[in-house]
């Protein structure tokens, strides 16, 4: 089973991605599932053999993901419910994406569950990633006090994350310009796991 991580900063297109993908089958559906007996939604897409941890049909919210589940004991609960789900397909995918994934502790996670991980990385300039803050908070980014530290930060841990397991852990990776457009990433993305699968 094959296990994909999205990294990048806020606004790079995680969750835009992962929607883009889940799109494609015209069968996926939201379902919650319990983990540590609160419910946590899943996106099943049959035609796609793929679950996603969250929501990502539901367009009303910027983040569907890991990032919502809390607290983050319960990622790895949701983690093994989305394996769970994906078991009955063939050669299945499961997906999850979040700033609050870009640490080293997941490969050895995905390891421990037989996972094979393709880490993708969503790289995307600061101005780009805080034009797209403002656009989806309405807020100027003078207005978004401390996010510009935060946001330099998240680039580089999602950076380096990718890099540590391309480099030091030799794991399929792929590097992305978050700036192209959506559907050109889902089929780079797309292709990448049919040579993994």
């Amino acid at each position: 089973m094959i296990v994909l991580q999205l990294c990048g900063t806020n606004a790079a297109g995680k969750s835009a991605l992962l929607r883009t993908i889940v799109g494609w089958d015209r069968a996926a559906a939201v379902k919650a599932h319990p983990v540590e007996a609160e419910p946590v939604a899943f996106t099943t897409c049959p035609a796609l053999r793929l679950v996603a941890v969250g929501d990502y049909l539901d367009r009303s919210h910027n983040t569907p993901g890991a990032d919502r589940i809390s607290p983050k004991t319960r990622l790895l609960g949701a983690l093994d419910q989305a394996i769970a789900l994906a078991t009955p397909y063939a050669r299945p995918i499961v997906a999850w994406e979040g700033i609050i994934l870009q640490t080293k502790q997941y490969l050895l996670e995905y390891w421990k569950r037989g996972l094979t991980p393709l880490f993708v990385y969503l790289g995307i300039p600061e101005a780009v990633a805080f034009a797209r803050i403002e656009a989806r908070s309405g807020k100027a980014r003078i207005a978004l006090s401390g996010q510009g530290r935060i946001v330099t930060g998240r680039i580089n841990t999602a950076r380096n994350i990718v890099h540590w397991a391309r480099i030091e852990q030799q794991q399929p990776t792929l590097l992305l310009d978050g700036t192209e457009p959506l559907e050109r990433l889902a089929e780079k993305v797309m292709a990448e796991l049919v040579k993994l699968r």
